[in-house]
């Protein structure tokens, strides 16, 4: 099995966070209805590699508690999804992103199988 060639394609990181501001509707794109937010309780990064002459991507999906001006509301979780540039997002986020970058998968990489 020697002289194969693995190349991956992405690196994803997924952990639970406390303290993080809750996510309003401005920063959902206003696509929920006015006082609703997500508080979030889970943050999934992933990372993918340069390919075709574009640069290093990355999304981000938020799973939280539904929130109502401010205040938890209850009910199942919910997942918001945020993509293209990280400086469109929330800033904490966009830091949670750039904190996390450096484990992002390089490209062209061969490895030896384990012996």
């Amino acid at each position: 099995m020697a002289g194969i060639t693995r190349t991956p394609h992405c690196h994803k990181i997924r952990y639970g966070i406390t303290g993080a501001p809750i996510l309003t509707e401005d920063d959902m794109d206003g696509s929920f209805a006015p006082g609703v937010g997500v508080e979030p309780t889970l943050i999934e990064l992933v990372y993918s590699t340069p390919q075709d002459g574009r640069g290093l991507s990355v999304t981000a999906s938020v799973t939280g508690n539904w929130t109502r001006f401010g205040k938890r509301e209850s009910g199942q979780p919910v997942t918001t999804h945020f993509r293209g540039d990280p400086a469109n997002w929330p800033g904490w986020l966009a830091e949670e992103a750039r904190a996390n970058a450096t484990t992002h998968p390089s490209r062209n990489t061969t490895q030896e199988p384990p012996r």
